[in-house]
């Protein structure tokens, strides 16, 4: 069998596969075995509860699309509460975005 072990950084994943932020249901087990990936990317969490930008938020233009989600999230907290106990059986990648630079 090929060896696809990556490391970035100090970690070390089994392999390169893992699903871009904000793109993944947790539901996809029932569609195939998620020990598969190399790693879970959860969605960016902000400090507190984001509604994100206000819509439209997807626009065509002539060669694709421009989009301005903002961001939203339910917050850290209810990250905390609810999602994390999913991630914690899995090597998972946390995006957290500070609101404020300084």
């Amino acid at each position: 069998m090929v060896n696809l072990k990556v490391k970035i950084g100090s970690m070390e994943l089994k392999n390169p596969i893992m699903p871009a932020s904000g793109s993944f249901s947790e539901d996809l087990h029932k569609v195939f075995d998620l020990n598969k990936l190399g790693a879970h990317v959860a969605k960016t969490i902000t400090p507190e509860i984001r509604t994100g930008n206000p819509t439209p938020r997807i626009s065509e233009v002539e060669n694709g699309i421009l989009n301005s989600i903002g961001i939203p999230s339910n917050g850290v907290n209810y990250f905390l509460d609810n999602i994390l106990q999913i991630y914690k059986k899995f090597v998972f990648i946390l995006l957290l975005k500070s609101l404020k630079l300084f």
